[in-house]
């Protein structure tokens, strides 16, 4: 008993509170300066990675349109989509009437005074392919993206741009697929038309007429240097350059086989 009250006259005693020394205004600003520090460090790898997973998904709508292309060309003795853009009177893929054009999903006709469906965008109206994002690469950074489109694929009918960049016709003159030579020639790649349309910066995704798929990396901007600045520049004969560097890059060029 004794002992409880000398224990509670000590406590008595004690000081009520405990002086704790707080963060300064250094302490504060070293610390912000460590999280800015580590934010800057780590946004590249996850803008990295944000484009990684764009090119996966790019790639997957690129073998997409292999595979709408085979079907088609399963039901229509071989044949590629047609588009009004390919001068059939050359026979010959580099004499292309407009190149720059060949991105158009639903195009003007002059006689009707209506759109029609073109190109690849001719799977989406014959229900080989359904689902109008696969024309669309998530990378897009241009005028042409898929939220400016998507009302008009089912509703208004109105011109139809796509971010992929079809050929419409082989190297050697051949509309029929399996007749295509060399049969790694490129025929659907990201958009060709102006810088804008360069969806990915350090590459592009490709198609070959063999149905395969591949990324082409152009990090030092030798390809990137044949796109037209803007869309006032674009000519179909810087489209034709591009798609024989493509050839060269690829490997499928003839006098290489």
């Amino acid at each position: 008993m004794h002992s409880s009250r000398k224990q509670s006259k000590r406590m008595q005693a004690a000081p009520i509170g405990v002086s704790v020394r707080g963060f300064s205004l250094i302490d504060t600003l070293v610390t912000i300066s460590v999280v800015a520090l580590l934010i800057a460090i780590l946004l590249p790898s996850l803008s990295g990675a944000r484009e990684a997973a764009r090119r996966v998904v790019c790639a997957s709508n690129v073998r997409q349109l292999g595979i709408g292309m085979q079907m088609f060309a399963d039901d229509h003795d071989g044949k590629l989509p047609n588009s009004m853009y390919v001068s059939m009177a050359s026979g010959m893929s580099g004499d292309n009437s407009a190149n720059q054009q060949m991105m158009t999903l639903r195009a003007p006709n002059n006689e009707t005074n209506d759109q029609i469906w073109d190109g690849l965008g001719v799977l989406y109206a014959t229900d080989y392919l359904v689902a109008p994002k696969l024309f669309y690469c998530p990378s897009h950074h241009g005028e042409h993206g898929f939220s400016v489109y998507s009302r008009t694929f089912n509703g208004v009918r109105e011109r139809v741009v796509s971010n992929y960049h079809f050929r419409g016709i082989g190297p050697n003159g051949e509309r029929t697929l399996t007749a295509i030579e060399p049969s790694e020639s490129v025929m659907v790649t990201d958009g060709m038309r102006a810088l804008s349309d360069y969806n990915h910066k350090t590459g592009t995704s490709y198609l070959t007429a063999d149905l395969a798929v591949g990324f082409l990396s152009d990090l030092n901007g030798e390809f990137r240097r044949l796109f037209a600045k803007n869309e006032l520049e674009v000519a179909d004969s810087k489209v034709r350059r591009q798609w024989d560097f493509l050839d060269v890059a690829t490997g499928s060029t003839e006098e290489d086989r």
